[in-house]
Order: structure tokens, then sequence, then C-alpha cells
């Protein structure tokens, strides 16, 4: 008779798994995780050594799952997860919940290590057979593989956030003539005092069939057809322009705007012509612009990517490397590339409440970035303490929704018009009196984390011994 329970975690096994997820709910999902260099830490420290990370991974998963919900062993370095409904309606959430929680720092055979896992997601709709759900997932899982990213999904044919990946690309490939994509603009602020120094651009999908659809379903289907580049460019483009008008109205003390570039993009042969076009046609400082690129992009072809950096860099574009400590590179590889910012990912901000170990990692980052003229932000950041925390490790900037939500351009040009340059003669009063204003502007809908920067900025601004820079080497 087969064994109900794996020997190593004491989780149910890859049967046990497949007979539950066959009584399962309609409407259920199945989240498959699979350890990141799971190999190599069993190569290299050996099998027992790697049988502490399976547990530790198993707990870690465990802890972090709903009420009910089965965590299997289902592989070698595999694990499964069966979401019944209604918790199921998050799936996608809850695998991001997970991948936080794997990623905090441990010590593994007495030398840090940073776990990480990479989650397919399947779900599944009410009434409809449930006997794909396990292959969907392993699907996602290869996808999110093969495009560096570390969750994919793959939904039921009929739910907004789920659709079709052939029906998605159909529908993304005229949202932009129709009038569907949008940017929205989050905040990036200095530290410890919250000025605002940038905004970051995320890409927003409206669409008449399905609404608001999530970025973590249309971006990866945009990669994988190739619809990313001129997607990509029309951003870039986008971007530009808002920051030269942002340029125009500060008289050119406006903050700096990020735009996310995919390997993709800067794949293709005439990426850099491209480039130079939006700086030609907008009249952008191309030094306002900061191209944010995946860290799994500086081991994919690094002599390629060096070259391309460096002619960007000449052309004046600066360069971020963005979730920085989730994939396959180290500060050590960084001097060979021309890069300006190093952003933190947020599993490190949320594994410094309860690790030291993570602390500790999060401050050799950020001496190491800084010894190489890199400025350092924070992602993620999602309450006081956490931007304390990030703070008093040296990081020079933050992002987050503890500052302020991704905002449209009309509330993300209100924020930026709170530190108008001629209030500084008196900061604190004329403060107030712009806080003032803002309350009137906003509305009394308004008081999420968009007011409370607002305000944190002007009130702070008399404390700033800095005004709004681009970073440490502009």
């Amino acid at each position: 008779m087969a064994a109900t329970a794996d020997d190593i975690t004491g989780l149910p096994t890859r049967m046990a798994f497949r007979e539950r997820m066959n009584r399962a709910d309609p409407g259920s999902a199945v989240l498959i995780a699979d350890i990141d260099r799971f190999r190599q830490v069993n190569e290299q420290l050996g099998s027992m050594i790697g049988d502490d990370l399976l547990v530790a991974i198993a707990q870690r998963i465990g802890l972090n799952l709903p009420t009910g919900t089965m965590i299997a062993r289902i592989g070698d370095d595999e694990f499964g997860v069966l979401v019944e409904p209604p918790a199921s309606v998050d799936a996608a959430g809850i695998a991001e919940q997970l991948r936080l929680a794997v990623v905090a720092p441990m010590e593994l055979g007495g030398i840090p290590f940073t776990p990480s896992v990479t989650i397919g997601v399947a779900t599944g709709e009410c009434g409809a057979d449930q006997s794909g759900l396990w292959d969907r997932a392993v699907a996602a899982l290869c996808r999110a593989r093969r495009r560096g990213s570390h969750v994919g999904v793959a939904g039921p044919s009929s739910a907004p956030a789920g659709a079709s990946d052939l029906a998605l690309e159909c529908s993304l490939r005229t949202a932009h003539d129709r009038g569907e994509l949008s940017l929205v603009y989050q905040p990036i602020a200095t530290l410890p005092y919250a000025v605002l120094a940038g905004f970051e651009t995320l890409m927003r999908w409206t669409s008449p069939t399905w609404g608001p659809v999530s970025p973590a379903r249309f971006i990866p289907v945009a990669e994988e057809t190739g619809i990313i580049v001129p997607l990509g460019i029309w951003a870039l483009e986008s971007a530009a322009q808002q920051q030269a008008q942002w340029a125009s109205t500060c008289n050119g003390t406006a903050p700096y705007v990020a735009v996310n570039v995919s390997g993709r993009q800067l794949r293709t042969a005439d990426f850099l012509t491209a480039a130079r076009q939006v700086v030609s046609r907008t009249g952008v400082d191309p030094s306002h612009l900061v191209l944010e690129l995946t860290e799994s992009l500086l081991v994919e072809d690094p002599d390629g990517l060096r070259k391309t950096l460096l002619a960007l860099r000449e052309d004046g574009f600066r360069v971020a490397i963005d979730d920085f400590g989730t994939g396959y590179s180290a500060l050590a590889h960084l001097h060979r590339f021309p890069v300006d910012i190093l952003k933190i990912d947020r599993s490190f901000v949320v594994a410094m409440r309860s690790s030291p170990i993570a602390a500790t990692v999060v401050r050799a980052t950020v001496q190491l970035a800084h010894a190489l003229g890199l400025d350092v932000v924070a992602e993620g950041v999602e309450t006081a303490d956490e931007m304390g925390r990030m703070a008093a490790q040296g990081c020079d900037f933050a992002q987050g929704y503890w500052l302020a939500r991704p905002l449209p351009i009309a509330e993300a040009t209100a924020v930026l018009l709170c530190r108008d340059p001629e209030a500084e003669a008196s900061p604190r009063r004329e403060a107030e009196e712009q806080v003032s204003r803002e309350d009137r502007r906003f509305g009394a809908h308004e008081k999420g984390p968009l007011k409370k920067f607002a305000k944190k900025t002007l009130r702070n601004r008399g404390k700033a011994s800095e005004k709004i820079h681009v970073g440490r080497t502009q």
C-alpha cells in the first residue's frame, strides 16, 4: 500500500494530494511551488541540508495558508497547495504571500541563505471540470520559469482575471488602439524625510469584456507573444511626455520617472533607436528617465546587456535593477554593468520584522551598493515601522503603499505640486496652507495614503537638507 505521508516533511504525498484534488469543490485552485536551486543545495551542502531546507519551506508555506487549505509534498523539490472556495478567489494573492514567506533569509549549513520558490497557479470555476487544474498549474509554473518570474497564473476560460492566454493575446493586440491601456504613477520618496524624488510608472488595462485585468495576467502574455515590445515603447514615450510636462510646470525641477523594460524589449535590434527617438520627440531630459530591469536579466546575456546599457548610459539614461535579491545574480557582479539604482525586493522588507539575518543581508547590500556608487530603494514599504527600519539600514529611498498607492496622472500631479519650490522661503507655514488646499482638492473621500504622503512631504520639506533630486550620481 502506498504511503500517504512524506517521510521528510510529514506532509501528504503526491497521490494523496491528487485524490483530494479530484474531490475538491468546484472553483478550487491548485498551486505548485518549486524550490529554486534545490539541486545545487543538495550537491554542494549535502542531502541532509537539503532535507532541512525542505522542512523549513514546508513550515513557512503551511503557516501562511488559509484555514482548511491542503499542502503536500508532490515531488523532490515541489509542494502542492489546494485552495478551495471562497479563499480560492484570491489564489494569485495567496501565491504571492507564500513567495514572500519563503524568501525570508535563514541559515543553511551554517551559512546565510535566502531560499526562493517559483509558483504555478491554476484557478477553476464553479460548475466546470476541475480535472485540468494540475496540468494548467504545471504549465503556469513552466511559463513563469521561462520568463524569469516567480509566479505564473493560468485561470478558467471565462474568469475576468484568468481568461485564456489566446483570448487575452487577441484582445491585448488592439487594446492600445481602443484606448484601454493607461499608466499610473507610484511615488518614490527620500529617506528618512519622505521628500518626493520620483515616480514608477505601472501599466493598467481595463477591458470592456473582463473589466480591470491584473498586470500579473496580461504582462506575461505580452512578453511571451512579443506584444510587450510596442507596448513598452508606448509606455516609455507616455512616461517621457509626462515627465517633460512636469519639468516644464516645475521649471525643470520635477522628479524622475521610472519605466519597466522587459528583456524581450532590450534584445530587439532597434531598442536603442526607439529610445533615442522617444527623447527626440518628447524633449525629455534622459537623465530624468530611469529604465528598470529585473535582476535575472543580468545573467541571461551579460555581454549583450552590458553593451546595450553602456549605450544607454552614453545617451544619458539611468538604469535600476528591480526586485533585487529574488533572482540569480550577486552584488559582486554589478560592477560589470552601468547601473545607478538598486531596488531591494519587498520580501526583505517584510523579513526584517522578525529575522536578524534579513537585517544583516539588507545592511550589507546597502553598504556594498553605496560602495559601487548606487542609490538604494526599498520596495513595498507598507508601514511606518518598515519605513523606519529601511531608513536605519541606510536605504536612500522608499516606495510602497505606506507612502502612496499607484496614482492616476491627475493625482500624481497634485502630489507633485505639494512640493512647489516657491514655498521654500517659509516651508512650514506654506506647507500647512497647501495641505489645506489639497484637502479641498482631494475631497472627503481621499483619506488614504495619498493625503498622508502629501502632508508628510510638505511638513518635512523644512527638515530636509536636499532638494528633489534624481540620485547620488546625477
